[in-house]
């Protein structure tokens, strides 16, 4: 697994999705609102730009899909289509409880950012009743407790 980050300057200023019309103009970025793209593309090992092209390319953001999406929801990122694209098994909204390991199977946690919002991460183990993940935000390593984890994505690679 590649431990690329969001904030990373080669791609951190990539667009994810924008709208330029009146009154309703926004661009997300990646290195604001990446980090499912990134945790995801640390996994099927490419750079946070390769996925989020082709993503883009693929309209599987929920604004590029229909652009009457809200504005907090518009970088949103439907796991079921692009599962079909990147041939992978995704299974989204696991408890904890449900983790296991196993060969080209990996976990995203979402955790709670420090902003209040959700923030999701790549998960490196679980040791008893802690993890670890990869922050791709910052770019760390760090324990959490299972409290800290609000669900799990499971990736299995084809």
């Amino acid at each position: 697994m590649l431990k690329n980050t969001q904030t990373d300057k080669k791609y951190g200023n990539e667009i994810m999705t924008q709208c330029n019309e009146k009154y309703r103009g926004w661009i997300d970025y990646i290195s604001r609102w990446g980090c499912l793209v990134t945790s995801l593309a640390n996994i099927l090992d490419m750079t946070p730009k390769e996925l989020n092209d082709i993503i883009k390319e693929n309209k599987c953001y929920e604004y590029l899909y229909d652009k009457k999406t809200v504005e907090n929801r518009a970088s949103f990122l439907m796991l079921d289509r692009l599962r079909f694209i990147i041939n992978t098994s995704i299974v989204n909204d696991l408890n904890y409880k449900n983790y296991y390991e196993e060969d080209r199977t990996y976990w995203i946690a979402r955790i709670i950012h420090r902003s209040g919002g959700g923030h999701y991460v790549n998960v490196l183990r679980k040791e008893a009743n802690t993890w670890m993940i990869f922050d791709v935000e910052n770019g760390k390593e760090k324990r959490l407790q299972n409290k800290d984890i609000t669900k799990l994505i499971k990736i299995e690679l084809q």
